[in-house]
């Protein structure tokens, strides 16, 4: 299980074997240094902060402004709570899928508490996460608080990286598709796992407005920014992105214990980006 709290003096421990795969979200640069609790960037001279002394804040003002409402919500109904929205069972199904080799570094946009991140047997886990509430209750990984559209990482730097019922969180999923291509190394893999929009459940329950969300309290835990895309659309950004499509499944959900709904995972491949 990987230390998460800053140590200098061994470098096999602490924030420091996560130094190289950082980079400034206010300059580009990657010339991050870890010393005595701070975090610096070397190009730009900014500083960010390390909150519970374990996690780096990379979450710019603008972007905090823009998720105020999603913060809230999340820190509202989740803080300081470790999530899993599934069985076990159905974790070591996803885990088995997404094939990863213990050699690999691997990315979780989105990563809430990890409750997937937490069981891949990834060299390096790394997740990312804007709600700092959701990393408070973590182990086993290392987690960065900041966005899914200008990620604080250096580009080509993991094996794989993946949105696990995170997407649709997202604002501008252009971007976050964008910045997600960019980290991963050529011929690593985007995995994308997403409730499926054409599903007739979720047609219903995905508008905002519709009388159907404001009268259900269950539906009321539902982000306030949560948009859900169609499989095309999701094809499409792949597209955008020069990425291969190696494969579409559809599978039963254990998210929701009332009903089950269709979920779309979508594996992407860089090895044929132009």
């Amino acid at each position: 299980m990987l230390e998460t709290s800053l140590s200098t003096s061994n470098p096999q421990t602490g924030l420091v074997p996560l130094a190289p795969y950082l980079r400034c979200v206010n300059c580009g640069k990657s010339d991050i240094q870890l010393s005595a609790g701070l975090i610096n960037c070397g190009g730009c001279g900014k500083g960010f902060a390390l909150r519970d002394s374990r996690f780096p804040d990379f979450l710019s003002d603008e972007d905090r402004e823009k998720l105020k409402k999603e913060l809230a919500f999340w820190e509202d109904h989740f803080a300081n709570t470790v999530y899993q929205d599934e069985s076990e069972a159905s974790y070591e199904r996803w885990a088995t899928l997404m094939q990863v080799k213990e050699k690999d570094a691997v990315l979780e946009i989105g990563c809430g508490s990890g409750a997937l991140l937490t069981r891949l047997p990834a060299k390096i886990r790394v997740g990312l996460e804007p709600a700092a509430c959701l990393l408070a209750a973590t182990t086993g990984f290392y987690g960065v608080i900041g966005s899914a559209e200008n990620m604080p990482f250096q580009s080509e730097t993991f094996d794989m990286a993946f949105f696990k019922h995170s997407l649709h969180h997202v604002q501008d999923k252009a971007k976050a598709f964008a910045e997600a291509t960019r980290v991963l190394k050529k011929g690593g893999r985007l995995i994308v796992m997403e409730p499926n929009a054409q599903h007739p459940q979720r047609r219903l329950i995905s508008n905002p407005e519709s009388f159907f969300r404001k009268l259900t309290p269950v539906v009321k835990l539902i982000g306030p920014v949560e948009t859900f895309q169609t499989v095309d659309e999701l094809v499409e950004l792949g597209h955008e992105n020069h990425l291969k499509i190696e494969k579409i499944l559809y599978t039963e959900s254990h998210y929701d214990r009332v009903s089950v709904r269709q979920r779309l995972q979508k594996i992407y491949s860089r090895g044929l980006r132009s």
